[in-house]
């Protein structure tokens, strides 16, 4: 249940869902991490790393800044007690998501790190080409383009269902020929 946001280099959680893990652990929006354990946090990959290294059991110290205010958040990893806290832990990861992850008749799924604020922007082959437009981040390791080869033809659609202004054509110019040997 959470979203990061990057703001320079920190981590603000910009939506803390109802009843989520993340809210049971007192996770509010709007509250900057700052550490993970010993570590100091500004990316959400620097959150991945310290998950891969933790084992279950572990107890985890989240620290956070709300409000100018620095908190320690504690967190047990892994056991059936805190099944909440792997949920809590494994939603770090994600980030921001888009809110529609499925559904689409035709995607290109590949894994970039896409910014859901990012969507609408070129999916680029290895050759340098536009393959698709990017179009929603479902996870932490998967985003959906359509194929370059829909959006032309849905833009070709589109094309002809729009009425285009008739302009008026102008008149052929008068043409004056000037003599330069007459004054």
């Amino acid at each position: 249940g959470v979203s990061f946001e990057e703001q320079g280099d920190s981590l603000i959680f910009s939506r803390v869902f109802n009843n989520s893990a993340a809210a049971k652990f007192g996770i509010l929006k709007g509250d900057k991490l700052i550490g993970f354990g010993e570590n100091k946090i500004s990316k959400p990959h620097e959150v991945k790393q310290l998950i891969n290294r933790l084992q279950p059991g572990d107890l985890i110290n989240l620290q956070v800044l709300r409000e100018e205010k620095s908190l320690d958040l504690k967190i047990r990893m892994g056991d059936d007690s805190s099944k909440l806290s792997r949920e809590f832990m494994t939603s770090l990861l994600l980030g921001n998501v888009s809110q529609r992850r499925g559904g689409f008749p035709q995607v290109i799924q590949h894994d970039s790190q896409l910014n859901v604020k990012h969507c609408g922007s070129p999916l680029i082959g290895l050759d340098g080409k536009a393959i698709g437009i990017n179009i929603a981040r479902a996870d932490r390791v998967e985003s959906f383009a359509l194929p370059a080869a829909d959006v032309q033809k849905i833009l070709l659609e589109l094309r002809e269902k729009i009425t285009w202004p008739k302009l008026p054509i102008p008149a052929e110019p008068q043409v004056k020929q000037i003599d330069p040997l007459v004054n």
